[in-house]
């Protein structure tokens, strides 16, 4: 596994920031980078459920690991959702167990937010996991500015 990084400078408070990160209408309008119809389904706690998924059910079964609102939120990669069906024995998932998905959040004196991210990943997946977070950052970037 790799670890990949992205920083983003964004003109809006942090809080601003965070609802846009998260947001139900606004989370799928920063993840289209990466899928036209992603959505996340989670229910906020530590060690609960969340699912990244797209429209046909397809994504990522995992957990909230940590939460610091408006500063850090840690996911733990758990399985993956395949048409709906959850799988979590797979050699395709057993690679990615474990594999954690981090967004850290501070306000500098300039009242701009910076973003890091910062996700394990496997060697397959790095081409389109830079470019998703890359463009998606970039949308992320316009929502929050425009709030």
């Amino acid at each position: 596994m790799i670890m990949l990084t992205f920083e983003k400078i964004i003109n809006a408070d942090q809080a601003t920031v965070w609802q846009k990160l998260w947001g139900e209408d606004t989370y799928p309008k920063w993840t289209s980078a990466f899928s036209a119809d992603s959505r996340m389904q989670s229910d906020w706690q530590v060690n609960g459920r969340t699912l990244f998924l797209d429209g046909s059910q397809n994504g990522m079964i995992s957990t909230i690991s940590e939460m610091d609102e408006p500063n850090v939120l840690v996911f733990t990669h758990l399985g993956f959702m395949e048409n709906g069906v959850e799988d979590f024995d797979s050699p395709q998932v057993l690679k990615m167990k474990g594999a954690q998905e981090k967004y850290f959040l501070s306000e500098n004196t300039q009242g701009q937010t910076i973003v890091k991210v910062e996700l394990d990943t496997d060697a397959e997946w790095e081409e389109m996991m830079s470019n998703g977070f890359t463009k998606g950052l970039d949308i992320l970037k316009a929502l929050s500015e425009s709030a």
